[in-house]
């Protein structure tokens, strides 16, 4: 039975990904000492003896025009990635790349300009990784989508049939140039649009239909496509997508952030939750391990699991919590990858 895990977690780099791809497990050989205040731990790796490989890759997120022009632009950001190994890079149609600088409505079809796009996925592909594309967003001066695209002003959402033609434009695009781009989640952070807790059921049906519409469409130009939106995983959106019909998702997708501001949590408290949060229970009502059951129970597939996007916290518009790039940060991160791999074998 194939196990499949994709993790995201932005360190350094915006983001990180893994897929069901091979990860080596290291053995002892270079001491160091990882000092945590009354509890100094002894490292040792040897990166030279693997004993043994898992189904665990790696990836990262291009969040905004900055880094993706300077991943395609600078030779060095490109060869960083090949070295580690990335197999899943995720972008955001919305955020600065927009191919298409028009959508007829009417028409439901794009002035599209597929350029840039282009030398980005051609980027991507040159370090032996693949893109993941996030098409569409709510924001807060309403859906992040083309310009002239209409807004339904029953549900805020975009019309599932324009959106559909607006996705499929990216898909038959790809088609034709011959690069093979597989996976798309459809719309960043719905929860943003239907709510955490409570959940708007409401709301939840009008992406429910959205997403059918939309998925559908892009599956029917291509068969092979692996489309999932990343909060399919909280308990009541699970149970009622199941009791209702939604459309087939084709992995388990999540964001991990283990705290909401900087200072909220002490050290310890953090490197608890790189093992717990997400992996049992609490958020999400069901734990990541126990969604994927649920949904194999319900569907008869055990899908991969994509952790998306993920941060020590969430903490962005006055910089990130600095302990992410210190010593913490890097054991929060080990733990973090850790937990996958062990719910992932179960």
């Amino acid at each position: 039975m194939n196990r499949k895990v994709i993790v995201l977690l932005a360190t350094v780099f915006a983001g990180l990904l893994v897929l069901g791809e091979a990860y080596q497990i290291l053995t002892p050989a270079m001491p160091g000492v990882l000092s945590i205040p009354g509890s100094p731990i002894l490292v040792t790796v040897d990166p030279k003896n693997p004993i043994g490989l898992n189904n665990l890759s790696l990836g990262f997120t291009l969040d905004s025009s900055y880094e993706w022009n300077g991943y395609v632009s600078r030779p060095i950001r490109r060869e960083l990635a090949r070295d580690a190994g990335f197999k899943l890079v995720r972008i955001f149609d919305y955020k600065n790349l927009r191919p298409c600088s028009y959508w007829d409505e009417p028409m439901r079809t794009g002035v599209c300009n597929w350029a840039s796009i282009d030398g980005l996925v051609n980027a991507i592909f040159e370090t032996g990784a693949e893109p993941m594309i996030c098409l569409g967003a709510s924001g807060s001066g309403g859906p992040q989508i083309p310009s002239g695209m209409a807004v339904n002003p029953g549900t805020n959402l975009p019309y599932p049939e324009s959106f559909a033609a607006y996705a499929v434009e990216w898909v038959e695009h790809f088609k034709s140039t011959g690069l093979q781009v597989t996976y798309y989640e459809i719309w960043n952070e719905p929860w943003t649009y239907f709510g955490w807790d409570p959940v708007d059921f409401a709301k939840l049906a009008n992406y429910m239909q959205f997403f059918d519409v939309v998925v559908t469409s892009m599956r029917r130009e291509n068969p092979s496509l692996s489309i999932s939106f990343d909060f399919i995983g909280r308990k009541p959106v699970l149970d009622y997508w199941l009791a209702n019909g939604g459309a087939d998702v084709d992995s388990i997708d999540f964001h991990k952030y283990d705290s909401d501001a900087i200072g909220q949590w002490t050290d310890a408290e953090m490197l608890l939750r790189a093992e717990t949060y997400y992996f049992e229970t609490w958020p999400l009502g069901y734990s990541i391990q126990e969604a994927r059951r649920v949904w194999l129970n319900a569907r008869g597939k055990l899908l991969p699991i994509i952790n998306s996007e993920g941060n020590f916290n969430s903490a962005w518009k006055n910089g990130t919590d600095p302990r992410i790039q210190q010593m913490i940060g890097a054991v929060w991160t080990a733990l973090t990858v850790d937990a996958n791999l062990s719910f992932s074998s179960r």
